[in-house]
């Protein structure tokens, strides 16, 4: 194999990494958003594993994410700002990266 085949092929096992990477953060933001969202509605602990279960296994694109969570408080009488989501969705996106070993605790991404 040649350097360029080396190299392109190095580059395309690294975006499969970062690819499946960013899939296992996004699934355990989207777990962990949701049991956040559980305990604001006051689900108990099984039912906030089962709804937690249900909003990873639909894996909703971060806007998908947002609608969900804010209409499912909303729904439950809970009031939570667009601002408190998203701070929440990034703190819980942070945490996971570094829980995955994406990016190392302490830095800034």
């Amino acid at each position: 194999m040649g350097f360029f085949n080396k190299r392109e092929k190095a580059n395309e096992d690294k975006y499969a990494r970062d690819e499946e990477t960013q899939f296992k953060v996004r699934a355990k933001m989207s777990g962990l958003l949701a049991l956040w969202a559980a305990e604001k509605m006051g689900k108990s602990s099984e039912a906030a594993a089962n709804y937690a279960d249900a909003v990873v296994s639909k894996m909703y694109s971060e806007s998908n994410l947002f609608e969900k969570i804010k209409t499912d408080l909303l729904d439950a009488d809970v009031h939570a700002s667009d601002e408190e989501i998203r701070a929440k969705m990034e703190e819980l996106t942070h945490i996971s990266r570094i829980d995955l070993g994406a990016v190392k605790e302490g830095s800034e991404e």
